[in-house]
């Protein structure tokens, strides 16, 4: 079966301290922080596709693949009034035409992505295409 990796990331106050770190008309670069449990952060690297929005009512927009992916560090965060290690990576996307989507579900459906349980809720997702 083949599957893709889908990255969504919150560029705002809120419980990851993802940060857009430098931007031209072709790539973005990225400061994204792993999940609290660090479960699919194996799954972080080069052909994720990109999502983000920069406000809480935001729609999530598209804005490229992953060309360049690095594990920079790791920080202790507090998550849920507990303390976890995040591993820190540095992303290069190199950008494509955004695309906005109002719930993740659209953007499964337009790229053509199956769902599986409630992994899709989560910041790191791994897609399964449907045939």
């Amino acid at each position: 079966m083949t599957s893709v990796v889908s990255l969504w990331s919150n560029l705002m106050d809120g419980e990851y301290d993802d940060k857009k770190i430098f931007e031209t008309e072709k790539i973005i670069v990225v400061r994204y922080c792993g999940q609290k449990t660090g479960k699919f952060d194996k799954h972080i690297g080069v052909g994720n596709y990109f999502f983000f929005k920069n406000k809480k009512k935001d729609n999530y927009k598209f804005a490229g693949k992953v060309i360049c992916s690095n594990l920079i560090g790791i920080e202790t965060q507090l998550h849920n009034n507990r303390y976890h290690n995040v591993n820190i990576f540095e992303l290069v996307i190199s950008k494509e035409t955004q695309i906005s989507f109002r719930i993740k579900d659209d953007a499964y459906r337009y790229f053509g992505w199956k769902k599986i349980g409630q992994e899709q809720l989560n910041g790191i997702v791994k897609n399964t295409l449907l045939q």
